[in-house]
């Protein structure tokens, strides 16, 4: 009975091993160690190893890309500055340096935009461009004008948005192509309020008078209310005068003290355009 008994629990032994586990080894075969799952853990650590350094290789080649984009793009914004620094100098080299940097297309209405919405630019290196009689030139500046809308504007806020985008220059010629074209887009902006563009032009300018003869420091003589204006018909002058109080630029000013300008009596648009050179610096004030 006990011989049995022993002979029971040596067979049990061989089927669960020394810790009373079932192990799979057949009776009077000895347990070997689990060699191929040790292969498979070793193979995934190698594999785990691996692709950790392929994760440090990839985040390494991240950040020369972005060092590299960084820089370039510095380098790209010192470009720029350099080409709007050229500009404010040299407005007509300005504007080869832009193109050939290609940070502007050689088109008018391409550059017109960069101009009208360009930050870092002279006013006055902008007028100057604007006025250049090229014909290259008087394109872009038709395509300024157009970058303007002065729908339901009435004529003393669409010069205060035009005349505040740039700086009118010294010379009479520039100052009438680009007054001549504000009028034309004025119009079209607003059709039926002017009986011709020519109408909207002396009355821009009459108003344009107007601000500098109440802003300008220096003008120390002034002319009677009935001298002041475009010396043309007195109907046409009436009206000029009365659409000037009723869109006065500085509100009350002209009601309460007398409206002159120093000297002439204007002949002409262009006599007028003339007389405003040397007043121009004070443009700043308009409106």
């Amino acid at each position: 009975m006990l011989v049995q008994e022993s002979n029971r629990m040596a067979k049990k032994t061989e089927r669960t091993g020394t810790d009373g586990c079932l192990t799979d080894n057949p009776p009077g075969q000895t347990e070997q160690p689990n060699i191929k799952t040790e292969s498979v853990r070793s193979e995934l650590l190698e594999h785990i190893k691996e692709l950790q350094n392929e994760i440090t290789d990839i985040v390494a080649d991240i950040d020369d890309f972005e060092r590299l984009v960084n820089s370039r793009k510095t380098q790209r914004e010192n470009e720029l500055l350099s080409a709007c620094r050229k500009f404010n100098m040299a407005p007509e080299k300005g504007i080869q340096l832009l193109i050939e940097k290609k940070f502007v297309e050689k088109d008018p209405s391409h550059i017109a935009s960069f101009l009208f919405h360009g930050e870092g630019l002279s006013k006055t290196a902008i007028g100057e461009y604007l006025g250049e009689r090229d014909v290259f030139n008087i394109q872009v500046l038709q395509a300024f004008v157009d970058c303007h809308s002065f729908t339901k504007l009435n004529l003393v806020e669409a010069l205060r948005q035009f005349l505040g985008s740039f700086r009118l220059p010294g010379e009479a010629q520039k100052i009438d192509r680009m007054m001549e074209s504000f009028s034309a887009h004025y119009c079209q902006c607003n059709p039926g309020t002017f009986q011709s563009t020519d109408s909207c032009y002396i009355v821009s300018f009459s108003l344009i008078i107007l601000n500098t003869s109440l802003h300008n420091p220096s003008i120390k003589e002034r002319l009677q209310r009935e001298h002041w204006g475009y010396a043309g018909s007195s109907t046409e002058k009436s009206n000029i005068w009365g659409y000037v109080i009723k869109h006065t630029v500085c509100p009350g000013a002209a009601t309460n003290q007398q409206v002159a300008f120093t000297g002439h009596l204007f002949k002409s648009k262009l006599c007028a355009i003339y007389y405003m050179w040397g007043l121009v610096e004070t443009t700043e004030h308009f409106i």
